[in-house]
């Protein structure tokens, strides 16, 4: 079997030249004498203050464990009243609000 050679300009000789040209184009782009050393991240100062909040929220706790032990005991012991008016409040401000 003869494979005839197309002229010896092969796909992979067309990436290698677009490769070349692109590298080419890249170095006129960067000014004589300055080279780039990475990219700058600038954080805003509402980014920043959303970390601190964030990082303070980790630190504590999801449950505020004594409160939870004491309304326990305040419910066994039949201690614990519903203040239903606040109760009833509460619901028709968060439905008002679109909240439930």
């Amino acid at each position: 079997m003869k494979i005839d050679s197309t002229g010896g300009y092969t796909p992979v000789d067309a990436l290698l030249q677009r490769g070349r040209v692109e590298a080419e184009a890249h170095k006129t782009q960067e000014p004589q004498g300055e080279k780039q050393l990475g990219e700058k991240v600038e954080i805003s100062s509402r980014a920043r203050e959303i970390q601190r909040i964030k990082a303070m929220l980790e630190e504590m706790p999801e449950v505020r464990l004594e409160k939870v032990e004491e309304l326990k005991a305040m419910i066994q012991k039949g201690e614990y009243k519903v203040d239903l008016d606040g109760l009833s409040e509460k619901l028709v401000e968060a439905l008002v609000r679109g909240e439930l």
